[in-house]
């Protein structure tokens, strides 16, 4: 025989002002609410009300009787559910972070692009024999024969 949670008995239904600019009424677990939507979206005021209602339904299913309960297990719910997602939040960012850091530190090792053609323009310009064989060809594509390109660097 399975056990069942008691069914949650609700006092009857009547809307409960909570502001009245702009009002929007939304059902949260068999109550009507009139709610102040200072937004230009009020969708985003029933999306709120319908996950509140949702997770005060999941909270008297698993056995909340008193609707206080039902609430205070619901809101819960939801504060576990920030602060996870705080949690994960604050992990993306400082992994974030890091790469940023690896990433200025790998530019900062490396020659900047203009000192490296500087260099480069002194060395064609001088003509100076550095003792290696500067008879490279070029494939079809244009890239010097035999030359691979230089890795990719991943962070």
């Amino acid at each position: 025989m399975a056990l069942r949670a008691p069914a949650v008995r609700l006092p009857p239904s009547r809307p409960k002002a909570i502001a009245v600019t702009n009002p929007i009424t939304v059902q949260i677990f068999n109550q009507a609410f009139r709610i102040s939507a200072d937004l230009e979206d009020p969708e985003y005021v029933q999306k709120a009300a319908a996950y509140l209602d949702k997770k005060m339904r999941e909270a008297a299913s698993a056995g909340a009787r008193r609707p206080l309960d039902v609430a205070i297990m619901a809101a819960m719910n939801i504060a576990e559910e920030v602060l996870t997602a705080r949690g994960r939040k604050e992990s993306l960012l400082s992994q974030t972070d890091r790469r940023i850091d690896n990433f200025t530190r790998l530019l900062d090792d490396q020659p900047s692009l203009a000192e490296g053609a500087a260099v480069d323009e002194t060395a064609a310009s001088s003509g100076a024999d550095d003792g290696e064989d500067d008879s490279a060809t070029e494939d079809e594509s244009g890239n010097d024969a035999g030359l691979e390109p230089p890795p990719t660097r991943r962070f």
